[in-house]
């Protein structure tokens, strides 16, 4: 069976609520503002911050990307758009 590794891969980026909860998220930016951001197709959560940028990017698995190629955050539209190049190999 094929091993296939890639950023393209990981789950949908979170940004700014990466870290948090779905309890401690909703009680820093609200239940329906959480909801929203977890169901919607094309709402991104808050981008996450400078700091938790860097402890991200700071992983050995992606030091040969361009940063850049990196989001913020994602929607689900974003994460199909990532991953869908991925699945046509």
């Amino acid at each position: 069976i094929p091993v296939y590794k890639s950023w393209r891969l990981n789950e949908r980026h979170y940004g700014g609520l990466q870290g948090l909860n779905k309890d401690d998220a909703r009680k820093e930016f609200g239940e329906e503002q959480v909801h929203i951001w977890r169901r919607s197709y094309d709402v991104k959560p808050p981008a996450e911050t400078e700091e938790q940028r860097e402890a991200y990017l700071a992983d050995r698995r992606y030091n040969h990307l361009d940063k850049r190629m990196m989001p913020y955050s994602e929607s689900l539209k974003v994460f199909l758009f990532i991953v869908i190049p991925f699945c046509s190999y």
